[in-house]
């Protein structure tokens, strides 16, 4: 009868092992092919860290053109109240001065009309203008 037994090697190194050739290329190929693998999951991590990144860009760039947007709209509207106001409160200067000029130094409707054409002419004195 023939006894089997277990037992337990610890710190066991094989030094060389002699394998058929086909086998030793599978193994050197198999070693290959990991490292292929190993290096196109760096390269997809790296590829879609650069992606995200350019998203990001993007998205910030397009907040960039609204808030330029917004603010060149804002300024045109600020810039065209400042332009009404100042011709409504010199018309409005204008419109009193000549209620007192009515009121106060007697002229007539002929006189203002004639006094408006004056300074009309006076503002435009290139000759660009028709009555």
């Amino acid at each position: 009868m023939l006894a089997t037994t277990w037992h337990e090697v610890v710190f066991f190194q094989l030094r060389s092992i002699s394998l058929p050739d086909a086998f030793e290329n599978e193994i050197q190929n198999t070693e290959v092919k990991g490292q292929d693998i190993h290096t196109a999951e760096a390269e997809l991590q790296r590829e879609t860290v650069k992606y995200k990144t350019n998203v990001i860009v993007a998205q910030l760039a397009v907040n960039s053109t609204i808030e330029n947007a917004y603010g060149n709209a804002n300024k045109t509207i600020f810039e065209a109240q400042a332009v009404k106001s100042t011709i409504e409160e010199v018309v409005s200067k204008q419109s009193e001065a000549l209620s007192y000029m009515k009121a106060n130094l007697t002229f007539g409707v002929p006189e203002i009309m004639t006094y408006l054409k004056t300074n009309l002419v006076k503002d435009y004195s290139d000759g660009k203008l028709a009555m």
